[in-house]
């Protein structure tokens, strides 16, 4: 029993000074993740790596056995533990708290996201023997998902479904540490990981330049880690209903009535008061118009139009309705690829959408030719001039779908224009002061 270097009283030292030079050397090689890399605190327990967000739980005698088998995983499964931590795995989302079999998945998703982050950083002291075997699993994946992160590959598991037999070859294959001690996304250690998370996105932007090439597939997950979550049910609500009020109807105001009454009172007290209202949005009309190339299939297109009338519809009141204007290219006079601005402007027809019954029709027989690549101006001088005589009855804005910028108009337009951009990079495009904009990925749609 003395000859096993593994029991002898030493163990725990050994494997903290282990641990303690794996920080180090993860420092030297990653300087941005200085303040996640001193966050948590090295504490022994039984098992094999765990983390509660605040200590990282390590197990003296697996850490030294992995050591000795391998010199590079201590350090490797340091940074997937705290790449838990950075990406906020640990803060399990209600729908997987509350579900086995999600829960499952979950954790999954996490470990691949993590490992993957890892693997692709391309450091030598970062590399284990079952690397290429991830990088095969992880080939597979890639021709599903665009993107590694967790929550991209949590939402593929539960729609693919994978059988016991995948999901045991995965588990084992990514498997390094305990999620146990995880819990359910809440403040105060929600707070403490987004800013950590949100220092290392500005510092890696900044300062280390490492945003491109191996450290890559981090920055994405931390750009998916600290975005704000869009919700465009209430965008388009707010957009559609801006200005709505209740104002003076001059055609059910009785002016004889109120002039009587100041002439027999001195001008002290009217005949009768002005109590007479009116809603003025009878009609509500909004414009959209459509650049799909790559990430917007038609599939996606008619989704969107779909979603976008339902939201609408439910801003009707019995005084105010909603009518959608499509604009698209000209499935039969398609501009060639040097035609002049004014020849891409006149192929561009406009579809009224006023009923549901109408928007399940146009949808179902709805192509999208590729016509004017990102240039947006001809649409904004389409709907002046359909504004100047008067398509529109109360014309609220118009919306732009699309999937990068492009020419925008020169001048801020006479009406609202809202530009909504399809990513999978969570890039924000820039736009002019005067447009409004909202950034959705391709699966929020």
């Amino acid at each position: 029993m003395a000859d096993n270097p593994l029991s002898t009283i030493n163990t725990e030292s050994l494997a903290d000074d282990i641990l303690s030079f794996s920080r180090d050397s993860l420092l030297v090689n990653l300087r941005f993740l200085d303040s996640a890399l001193n966050r948590l605190t090295f504490q022994s327990y039984s098992g094999t790596y765990a983390t509660d967000g605040y200590r990282l739980f390590y197990d003296p005698r697996h850490v030294l056995k992995t050591y000795r088998d391998e010199q590079t995983l201590p350090a490797r499964n340091c940074l997937h533990v705290i790449l838990h931590c950075v990406l906020q795995h640990i803060c399990i989302p209600d729908d997987a708290f509350s579900d086995p079999k999600k829960r499952r998945l979950w954790d999954i998703s996490c470990d691949i996201a993590s490992e993957y982050t890892i693997s692709v950083l391309g450091l030598q002291m970062l590399s284990c023997r079952d690397q290429n075997r991830q990088e095969r699993a992880f080939s597979s994946l890639l021709s599903n998902i665009d993107i590694l992160t967790c929550e991209k590959l949590y939402r593929y598991f539960i729609k693919a479904a994978p059988d016991e037999e995948q999901l045991s070859a995965m588990e084992i294959l990514f498997h390094v540490d305990e999620h146990d001690r995880w819990r359910l996304s809440a403040p105060p250690l929600t707070d403490i990981w987004q800013g950590v998370s949100r220092r290392m996105q500005v510092d890696m932007e900044t300062f280390t330049r490492q945003s491109t090439g191996g450290a890559g597939a981090l920055m994405q997950n931390l750009k998916e880690t600290n975005r704000e979550v869009s919700d465009y049910a209430a965008f388009l609500r707010k957009f559609a209903t801006r200005g709505d009020g209740m104002k003076l109807d001059p055609d059910e105001f009785d002016y004889t009535l109120y002039s009587y009454g100041m002439q027999i009172s001195g001008g002290k007290i009217p005949l009768i008061e002005q109590t007479e209202y009116r809603d003025p949005m009878k009609i509500r009309d909004v414009a959209i118009a459509i650049f799909a190339h790559d990430i917007l299939t038609q599939e996606k297109v008619r989704l969107f139009l779909i979603n976008t009338w339902d939201i609408l519809h439910s801003t009707e009141s019995f005084s105010s309705k909603v009518r959608l204007h499509v604009l698209l290219p000209s499935k039969s006079d398609i501009p060639g690829e040097g035609a002049s601005y004014v020849g891409v402007l006149k192929t561009i027809e406009t579809h009224v959408i006023e009923s549901t019954e109408q928007m399940h029709e146009f949808v179902s027989g709805l192509t999208i030719p590729d016509a004017h690549g990102y240039d947006f101006r001809p649409v904004f001088d389409r709907v002046s001039y359909l504004n100047r005589i008067r398509r529109f009855k109360n014309l609220r804005g118009v919306l732009i779908l699309t999937e990068d910028v492009g020419a925008f108009p020169s001048v801020m337009p006479a009406f609202p224009g809202a530009f909504i951009f399809v990513n999978n990079d969570y890039s924000v495009p820039d736009v002019p002061p005067w447009a409004i904009r909202l950034v959705l990925q391709s699966d929020e749609i």
